[in-house]
């Protein structure tokens, strides 16, 4: 594509810092490369596939019924092509691995289109934005990158903000393009479908009184036709303003990447650091010999008399949980901002480590007691999920404490990942309904059914509430039961597209069979 000789010797230029030069020879490069996308070739491709996306998102997710669930999936599979194509036609391409990582959004987009409405669809749109911009970087600069360096996510973070002056500019060079004038056949149609409104409304409305029959055919075949204008002109401003933003996600891409930013590592000062890890250790130490005093013997010590050893149990996981994020984010400052750690400045980083341990034991043990006499919910099936990844986290710390050259970042990057993933499946009511009902028929267990539980509430756990009202004689049970799954059939009969998943559907199959 690039065969103008403006354009090749444009990319014939050596790379330039534009950190470092002087800034007016900056804004002359920036504005020469702009130009070059300007070029009516270049902004017709970018404005077709940033029309097409604004097209798909505003179908997909625009409007307050909506939910990200099989839209969210068609959305993603339809934009991994959009780009993929886009960045193939502007001659951008240079890495087609990058587009690999569709894979990983395909599979978070597929969580949200199985199981019903949950917190991690929410979290799960965070994600594949992050992954669409890193694809969208990577598969443009077609080299390798070091995910532990600021500059590459300062570059991934530029790409999600946009650049929305560069993005209408394109619109209008792409409009030029399209040789949109007053004497092209396109234009000349648009008109002609312009005029023809109007007088064929008269024309209807004549022949609406005119034929008693015509009138009522007519009447039929819109019935279920319902145009609402507002919603239609909100269609409409989502598409021009995100066609603007994914022009100018486009542009970032490819003319918004920043030079390698240089921290520059501390040089610690062994006073300092010694002081802050010391009082962090004897506050730790002090705290653990509480969990092993009172906790983990089973409350063998005496507890003071206003709390009760299954109240003291069975609360503060979440707050420990908060903790050993507190805990890592000291040890992952220690270890990639300091250059070189003195030995003592180490062995007080492994104190930090071994009490991070004795709270990620004591946030299970308190929780697998809660779960023991209230049952799962998809919250704590999160919490138990995220505190096996700390495991992970904190053996990899310990590793990195002792081999500086771990690749710490990266290993958390991927763990994360993968056990982000995990909760996805983990972290929802279908899951933790399943485990509920097989508790509910073990004798062994303290946990019985409860109609009131939020988390057997949902229509993911339809199948659940069935097979208990099938197997009990409580008719007060079988009564409240039958009323929520009519309530749940009603609640989602007329229920739009896009906030549908597949357990729901099979689940409200089973609702309909049931019901009749």
């Amino acid at each position: 594509m690039m065969s103008n000789p403006q354009e090749k010797a444009l990319d014939e230029k050596p790379h330039v810092d534009e950190f470092t030069m002087d800034k007016e020879i900056a804004r002359t490069h920036t504005r020469a490369k702009f130009k070059l996308l300007m070029h009516e070739r270049y902004a017709h491709v970018v404005l077709i596939c940033s029309f097409l996306t604004a097209v798909l998102y505003s179908i997909s997710f625009s409007g307050l019924e909506v939910l990200p669930q099989l839209s969210f999936f068609a959305f993603c599979g339809a934009a991994l092509c959009i780009l993929y194509f886009g960045l193939k036609k502007l001659n951008w391409l240079v890495s087609r691995k990058a587009f690999l990582w569709g894979i990983l959004i395909m599979t978070l987009a597929g969580f949200n289109a199985v199981f019903e409405i949950s917190v991690f669809h929410y979290f799960n749109g965070i994600v594949v934005t992050f992954l669409f911009a890193l694809i969208a970087y990577t598969a443009a600069g077609g080299r390798d990158f070091d995910v532990g360096a600021p500059s590459f996510w300062l570059n991934v973070l530029k790409i999600i903000r946009s650049h929305f002056t560069a993005g209408f500019a394109i619109i209008n060079t792409g409009r030029k393009a399209s040789r949109l004038t007053k004497d092209s056949v396109a234009f000349r149609v648009i008109m002609g479908i312009i005029l023809a409104f109007p007088v064929g409304g008269i024309i209807v409305a004549l022949m609406l009184s005119a034929d008693a029959v015509f009138a009522v055919l007519v009447s039929d075949f819109f019935a279920d036709i319902v145009i609402r204008p507002a919603r239609i002109l909100w269609h409409i401003i989502v598409v021009v303003f995100m066609t603007g933003y994914f022009a100018g996600w486009l542009y970032s891409v490819k003319f918004k990447q920043a030079s390698n930013v240089n921290i520059g590592l501390l040089k610690p000062d062994n006073i300092i650091a010694l002081t802050f890890l010391l009082v962090l250790n004897i506050i730790f130490a002090v705290f653990c010999y509480i969990q092993f005093a009172f906790l983990f013997t089973g409350g063998a010590n005496t507890l003071p008399p206003s709390i009760t050893y299954a109240e003291y149990a069975r609360t503060g996981f979440f707050q420990l949980l908060f903790i050993t994020i507190i805990n890592f984010s000291v040890l992952i400052a220690f270890l990639k901002l300091f250059d070189k750690l003195a030995p003592a400045i180490r062995l007080m980083l492994l104190f930090l480590a071994i009490f991070t341990g004795v709270l990620i034991a004591s946030s299970f043990y308190r929780m697998n007691m809660y779960i023991d006499v209230f049952g799962f919910t998809p919250l704590r099936l999160m919490v138990i999920t995220f505190l096996t990844m700390e495991t992970f986290f904190l053996a990899a710390a310990i590793i990195a404490l002792f081999r500086p050259k771990f690749k710490l970042i990266r290993f958390f990057l991927v763990v994360g990942m993968v056990f982000f993933l995990i909760a996805n499946f983990t972290s929802t009511a279908y899951f933790s309904g399943r485990l509920n009902t097989a508790r509910h028929f073990d004798n062994t267990r303290q946990f019985t059914f409860n109609i009131a539980n939020s988390h057997f509430l949902g229509v993911d756990n339809a199948r659940e509430m069935i097979v208990i009202y099938r197997a009990t004689d409580d008719h007060h049970l079988q009564f409240a039961i039958r009323s929520m799954l009519g309530d749940l059939q009603r609640r989602y009969q007329n229920e739009p597209w896009q906030s549908r998943s597949l357990i729901k559907r099979i689940n409200l199959r089973h609702i309909d069979n049931f019901m009749h």
